[in-house]
């Protein structure tokens, strides 16, 4: 995951108006598809995996919803799995 760190630093710099846009600059689709692939093999949280997309064909765009969670879900996991795995299937689906 040393790359979606990178990109992630690079993101920060202030250059692109959102992630995904940086994310159809810098990746070919191949190696968008691994790193979700990778993403979806976290078990950080309990709350990461819901509504997480392990593949572009799913409909993502979920997180538009109001999303509710159990009482026994822990809150405040810093992990990004989820937000960079919506952000990898808005550019993969841009590439098309």
């Amino acid at each position: 995951m040393d790359l979606m760190k990178q990109l992630e630093d690079e993101y920060n710099l202030g250059e692109y108006e959102n992630f995904s846009s940086l994310l159809r600059d810098r990746l070919e689709k191949n190696q968008a598809l691994n790193i979700l692939t990778s993403l979806n093999t976290c078990n950080c949280c309990l709350k990461h995996t819901i509504n997480r997309p392990s593949s572009v064909d799913e409909h993502y765009l979920q997180e538009q919803q109001s999303e509710s969670y159990p009482d026994n879900i822990k809150m405040g996991c810093n992990c990004k799995c989820r937000h960079n795995s919506r952000h990898i299937c808005r550019a993969i689906n841009d590439m098309k």
